[in-house]
């Protein structure tokens, strides 16, 4: 079992009816979101905010995920979500953000989203091949290529 960094935990607060969802960002963990999601929690609303997985643990766990493993982390907060609501609203910061814009293009019964920062195009990635190797230089940190489908095309308005 992976072992998760204290203060990187999953967050849940049970509420009222109405569901609030959110992600973190690449590299990052609960605790970035932890303020807003007490926010929500004061204000009666039932919250959930997942570990992505290989977040909050070690380099080596992060290397062997993919937006797949992250994609599956927001769907089973979403059904946990759907257990108990009504209602349910996603939020994302970053990449979280990009993963509250997915949500909503898969999942027609989310009341609402809201993208923090999310990251929905990359210009100057657009021409990188994966021959030029899989991983860049970032402000801090290494990020994966990952080339998203045309998802995003289908949210909604």
């Amino acid at each position: 079992m992976e072992k998760v960094l204290n203060g990187a935990e999953e967050i849940r607060f049970e509420g009222n009816k109405v569901g609030i969802l959110i992600s973190h960002g690449f590299t990052g963990t609960t605790q970035s979101i932890k303020p807003l999601a007490e926010a929500y929690a004061r204000g009666g609303y039932t919250v959930y905010c997942p570990r992505l997985k290989g977040h909050g643990t070690t380099p080596e766990d992060m290397e062997t995920t993919s937006y797949q493993d992250w994609i599956a982390s927001v769907e089973s907060a979403y059904e946990w979500l759907l257990e108990r609501c009504k209602k349910v609203f996603v939020v994302g910061l970053s990449m979280g953000g990009t993963l509250a814009l997915y949500m909503a293009s898969q999942y027609k019964r989310i009341a609402g989203v809201i993208p923090i920062n999310a990251a929905i195009d990359i210009p100057a990635l657009a021409n990188r091949t994966d021959a030029e190797g899989r991983f860049i230089a970032a402000i801090g940190s290494i990020l994966k290529i990952q080339r998203p489908s045309n998802w995003l095309m289908n949210v909604r308005q």
